[in-house]
C-alpha cells in the first residue's frame, strides 16, 4: 500500500528460465488502497503453464489475497495464496501458503522492501520439481520523476540451496498514463 488509489490490472508473462523449460502465465486482479477502505488489499487470479519442470506439462491456478496497513512511512502486509498444480495425465496437487513483507518509503520516490515468501514450506506430497520453497527477498524501489518507476530485487531460496545462490530481478513500470501502465522485467536466477 505504498500509493493510495485503486486499480484493476491484467498481466502476461512468458519466458525460458533454463534450457528445456518454458513458463507462461497470465492473470488479472484488483487492488484497493483508497483512504476510506477498511483493509487496503488485493485479490488476484493467475493461470500458469510450465513445461520442463515435471515429466508432463503442468497447468496451474493461483488465487492470491493480501491485506496491508500503512504506518506513516512504513507499510506492513500479509498475503495468502492457494496454488493448484494439474500435471497432465497424472494428478493434481493443492497447496496453501503465504508471505509477510514490509516496505519503508524514505519519500515518494525511494523505498526499500523485505519479503519472506512460502512460509508454510513446499509440502511433502508435491513433487520436488514443482515445490516452492521458503524465499527471502530484499528490494529497492525508485521513481524516475513522472516517467517511470524502477525496482531491483535480490532473492534467495532458503532450502535446497547449499551455495546460497541468488536470483536478481530488475523491473520498470511506465507512469506516463493514468489508464495504462507498461511493465518490463528481467530475471537472472543463479540457482536455476
Amino acid at each position: 500500500p505504498a500509493f493510495e488509489g485503486s486499480s484493476l490490472d491484467a498481466y502476461y508473462r512468458d519466458g525460458y528460465p533454463t534450457f528445456g523449460q518454458h513458463r507462461q502465465s497470465w492473470g488479472f486482479g484488483a487492488i484497493d488502497n483508497t483512504g476510506d477502505v477498511w483493509f487496503p488489499g488485493t485479490l488476484h487470479y493467475i493461470r500458469t503453464r510450465d513445461t520442463g519442470r515435471a515429466a508432463q506439462p503442468v497447468e496451474g491456478d493461483l488465487w492470491h489475497a493480501g491485506i496491508a496497513e500503512r504506518f506513516d512511512l512504513l507499510s506492513v502486509g500479509i498475503s495468502v495464496y492457494r496454488l493448484i498444480y494439474d500435471v497432465k495425465e497424472d494428478r493434481s496437487y493443492t497447496k496453501w501458503n503465504g508471505a509477510i513483507g514490509a516496505l519503508y518509503m524514505f519519500d515518494n520516490e525511494l523505498g526499500v522492501a523485505y519479503v519472506l515468501k512460502n512460509l508454510a514450506g513446499p509440502g511433502s506430497e508435491i513433487p520436488h520439481a514443482l515445490r516452492e520453497d521458503m524465499q527471502q527477498t530484499v528490494g529497492v524501489f525508485a521513481g524516475l520523476g513522472e516517467v517511470a518507476r524502477v525496482r531491483f530485487d535480490i532473492a534467495r531460496q532458503e532450502r535446497f540451496n547449499p551455495d546460497h545462490k541468488m536470483a536478481y530481478m530488475l523491473g520498470m513500470e511506465s507512469k506516463t498514463s493514468d489508464l495504462i501502465r507498461l511493465r518490463f522485467g528481467y530475471r537472472y536466477d543463479d540457482l536455476a
